[in-house]
């Protein structure tokens, strides 16, 4: 019986661990964030605002979402605090108060009646989804009635939808919230200048007006932009990313004023929360679901590029103290008060600082007075590398840093440069600004992201060309998630000599093929390459094609970011040569050992004049890899990304042999096969030590399970270390360790020492 009992309560407690959890429930308010009072004097009229009418619809606690017009859901998981048609006309009691238009607004009838009651009635107020696309959906009426006689004496109606990114419920009550308030502004000036109508001689039920109020009732002006240059609002729509120029904090032509880390707040008016400025309806913002509590307000400075994640953090500080760090493109919540915002790349001391004032329950939203440069890298093919670059500002010539390519087949991302607008200098690593090869220019204007391409030889480090592309341009052939890339390329030389050494005909034929299909949609990422580079010579000495070059490449990546600072990847590729390759000599050779590996002899071939080196398709190099990229450290002091996995190489001959004069005569050896497994990763970081020390690493390399000797990688550093404004003490370290070479184990060490000055006389 006891053993019964105990089988009939494990049952009992299986069944109930088996019984899912109850969904947690989300409650949502409509926010009313506090602000000054619009009107000086107030007018002497006692208004009651009853709570609001509402269409059936929506009255209820649970938010509503429609995906067709004809069809009405409900979230059950996600509910109002209140009826909505209390919370609105709360708000709007609060709103009214606080204008200061009316000396009196009171919400239930006392002993004394109201002068006039406000009405009103809720058409709408949910989520509308039309498929990828959401949109805040808020509809009210409005009237004003005069008590004695129940006469309407005002009317004002609205319907408004703003599209809002990713439709989720906290993004939507807070876009609802940003609605109700701007209609409340416009609903409080008309009844101003509707009043100030009735007191210049007008009927008092007029609902139209069109006088300004008079001096005793004046509406308070807004305060005035911080500056009258350059800013920023959406180029497009909602879901665009773009800014374009408009009035802002800092002059366009003029560089940002440095501002050290510890140092006094620079001059001029802080920046206020606008609620009617265009900035506050950016796609950023509204996207942005950072929590703001009670009693907080925030600041928000736009990403130029779209992702805070790669660009500089922004750092907030107070009487010259830290007091909290964020992204660009994210809020930044704040206790009320006056602050110093400051982003940007570069030392301290050449970052941007603007000064912000944070009211309770606002955003201060920044117009985007500086300018932001993405910097790629790629090879004469237009594929990307990590060739390293220098920055330097015109005509200043301040060195703001070293830069790296990327490379996308293995999912890295590139960082952008958050800069105050002016002309630009790229010049090598190692440069200065009087460089006059191997240099190129690029200007930067306040709000906008431009994207520059910069074309380097990977093995001299040469620069080959420049330039800046639209997005368009640099994206390719983009169809939705989409990018395709065709290039088809090749030359043709034929040439004629009749002199001793080269009597007849030449011949130099090349092609090329790269082709590129990507996917990316968040967050899944996609990469597949093939190039085909052939080149052949036919000198006038002999009658035989030569291949001088032979390469087919094909790759494949796929990346998934399921957090922001980590996308695992996996990849797989093959490397070929596609032609037969030979060895020529003018005169026939008496007789060429053939050893293995080892160098043991395998056999001896007499009176030839060319060797196959080299079949078709042979060799064949298969690449493989499993890892992940990973944002270690993005902070105000220092970026570390990571890029660490497990590799795999396999090298199949297929008879091929290498030309081998190690022992003074020319021998042949054949190339036998092998397996390599190891680690590969890399290591790139920048830290800011101090406001006038820079420092920039990157290390890339593979190292196998079972011989560490024959690990590969190459190491660049640069320190750089502001003296004065006009110069700079700079130290360069690149090592490089390659064991493959034909010599063996080689690491290479370069190291320099610069001291830069740089002094504008004119």
């Amino acid at each position: 019986m006891r053993g019964a009992f105990k089988r009939f309560a494990l049952a009992a407690l299986l069944g109930l661990a088996a019984c899912p959890a109850p969904p947690t429930r989300h409650y949502y308010t409509l926010t009313f964030p506090p602000g000054q009072a619009r009107y000086d004097k107030a007018l002497p009229f006692t208004v009651r605002v009853k709570d609001f009418a509402i269409n059936a619809t929506y009255n209820g606690d649970q938010l509503v979402y429609r995906e067709d017009v004809n069809e009405v859901s409900y979230d059950k998981e996600r509910r109002w605090t209140e009826r909505p048609q209390r919370m609105v006309a709360d708000v709007a009691r609060k709103y009214l108060r606080q204008s200061g238009l009316f000396e009196q607004v009171i919400e239930k009838l006392g002993e004394r009646p109201p002068d006039f009651v406000l009405e009103g009635e809720i058409d709408a107020i949910e989520e509308l989804v039309s498929g990828e696309d959401s949109y805040a959906h808020l509809a009210v009426s409005l009237r004003l009635v005069r008590f004695e006689n129940d006469t309407v004496v005002w009317r004002r109606s609205f319907d408004e939808r703003r599209k809002i990114p990713g439709g989720k419920a906290r993004v939507v009550v807070r876009t609802l919230s940003e609605i109700l308030e701007q209609e409340l502004a416009k609903s409080v000036d008309e009844l101003g200048k509707h009043f100030a109508t009735a007191a210049n001689g007008a009927p008092p039920s007029s609902s139209s007006p069109s006088a300004a109020p008079d001096a005793a009732h004046a509406a308070v002006p807004a305060p005035a932009p911080a500056s009258d240059t350059a800013a920023a609002v959406p180029a497009k729509g909602p879901g665009d990313n773009k800014l374009e120029p408009v009035p802002a904090v800092q002059k366009a032509e003029e560089p940002a004023r440095p501002f050290a880390l510890t140092g006094p707040a620079p001059s001029g008016e802080a920046l206020r929360p606008d609620p009617t400025s265009p900035l506050a309806s950016l796609p950023q913002l509204l996207a942005d679901e950072t929590d703001m509590p009670a009693g907080k307000g925030a600041v928000f400075f736009p990403s130029l590029s779209g992702a805070g994640d790669r660009e500089p953090p922004l750092a907030v500080y107070k009487d010259g103290e830290l007091v909290a760090q964020g992204k660009m493109g994210e809020r930044v919540v704040l206790d009320p008060g006056t602050y110093v915002a400051q982003f940007g790349s570069g030392a301290g001391r050449q970052q941007t600082a603007i000064p912000v004032a944070v009211e309770e329950g606002r955003v201060t939203v920044a117009p985007a007075s500086w300018a932001a440069l993405e910097l790629r890298v790629v090879n004469e093919r237009f594929i990307g590398f990590r060739g390293n670059y220098e920055l330097i500002s015109m005509p200043a010539r301040e060195e703001y840093g070293v830069g790296f390519g990327v490379d996308e087949e293995l999912g890295e991302e590139l960082k952008v440069w958050v800069l105050p607008p002016g002309l630009y200098k790229v010049v090598q690593a190692g440069g200065n600004y009087r460089d006059r090869v191997n240099f190129a220019t690029v200007y930067l204007v306040p709000g906008k992201l431009t994207h520059f391409t910069l074309v380097r030889d990977p093995d001299s480090g040469d620069f080959k060309g420049a330039g800046v592309f639209t997005e368009e341009e640099s994206a390719g052939g983009v169809d939705g998630p989409w990018k395709k890339l065709l290039v088809l390329g090749g030359d043709v030389k034929v040439g004629y000599g009749n002199d001793a050494a080269s009597n007849g005909w030449s011949f130099d034929i090349g092609l090329f093929v790269d082709a590129m299909v990507r996917y990316l949609k968040e967050p899944h990422l996609f990469v597949s390459r093939l190039e085909l580079e052939e080149g052949i010579l036919r000198p006038a000495s002999t009658q035989r094609f030569e291949p001088y070059y032979d390469r087919l490449y094909f790759h494949n990546i796929y990346t998934f970011h399921f957090l922001p600072w980590l996308g695992p990847y996996v990849r797989a590729g093959a490397e070929t040569k596609i032609l037969p390759r030979y060895k020529d000599y003018d005169q026939p050779v008496a007789s060429i050992d053939v050893v293995d590996a080892q160098g043991n002899p395998l056999e001896t071939l007499t009176n030839v004049d060319r060797i196959q080196l080299g079949n078709p398709f042979a060799p064949l190099q298969l690449k493989e890899g499993l890892g992940g990229n990973v944002r270690a450290l993005h902070t105000l002091w220092i970026d570390l990304d990571l890029r660490l996995g497990v590799g795999a190489r396999q090298y199949f001959p297929f008879g091929e042999l290498a030309l081998d004069t190690s022992t003074g005569a020319d021998r042949l050896r054949r190339v036998s096969e092998y397996h390599l497994e190891g680690v590969e990763g890399a290591v790139v970081a920048s830290g800011r030590i101090s406001r006038w020390v820079i420092l920039t690493t990157e290390l890339d390399g593979l190292m196998p399970f079972t011989n560490v000797d024959n690990t590969v990688f190459t190491w660049r550093t640069q320190v750089s270390l502001r003296l004065v404004s006009f110069a700079s003490l700079n130290y360069l370290l690149n090592v490089t360790r390659d064991p493959n070479r034909r010599a063996g184990p080689i690491t290479t060490w370069q190291q320099l020492f610069q001291l830069r000055f740089s002094y504008s006389v004119f």
